[in-house]
């Protein structure tokens, strides 16, 4: 089979080893192949997608820096419209914000009758706006506390317009009749 004697003698002696190097030297060419085929291309494809990311990131800081507001200061501002969304609850509430209402006139020893709503979309920020608006009659320390507790509610309220009218009553006590109008915001579709 193997005409050299000194190849022949290799052979008998180290043929474990010959067939270990045969191996690695096989394992290295599939290493090498896999490397310059499959990680070649990976590598290269994502250093495209990073330099296309630098590049919108360069383009925006431009944009940003021709308005004149700082990068740092637009993304305050957006986390801020964040937090600003998530505190505007779904219209499902609307009934809660009611119940908080009365809540509130209830623990200032006061009445609502009746609760006046208008609903109307926002075409720029697509949040339903609720306008609502009621009147409440008792003291003017009754009435205080239901503003302050109004003032102190975790919802985003908008006063539109207040108008006290006070009347003097036959004990010659003072009652003063609040008609607030105000808006509230609640989401069409929650963010």
């Amino acid at each position: 089979m193997l005409k050299n004697p000194l190849l022949k003698t290799i052979w008998e002696q180290s043929r474990v080893w010959v067939y270990v190097i045969g191996i690695l030297a096989s394992l290295s060419i599939v290493i090498l192949f896999y490397q310059t085929q499959v990680v070649t291309l990976e590598t290269e494809q994502l250093q495209h997608r990073q330099s296309s990311l630098q590049k919108q990131v360069l383009a925006r800081e431009a944009k940003l820096s021709e308005s004149g507001v700082p990068v740092s200061a637009v993304e305050l501002m957006e986390d801020n419209l964040k937090q600003f969304s998530q505190l505007i609850p779904p219209k499902q509430k609307l009934s809660d914000f009611i119940g908080e209402l009365f809540h509130w006139a209830d623990e200032a020893n006061l009445e609502i009758h009746q609760v006046s709503y208008q609903p109307k979309i926002d075409k720029e920020t697509e949040y339903l706006n609720y306008g609502l608006s009621f009147s409440l009659q008792g003291t003017y320390k009754q009435l205080k506390k239901f503003m302050y507790l109004l003032e102190n509610s975790k919802r985003i309220l908008i006063v539109d317009k207040i108008g006290l009218t006070g009347k003097r009553n036959k004990d010659n006590s003072t009652s003063v009749n609040l008609q607030i109008n105000l808006t509230t915001l609640f989401q069409e579709v929650p963010k």
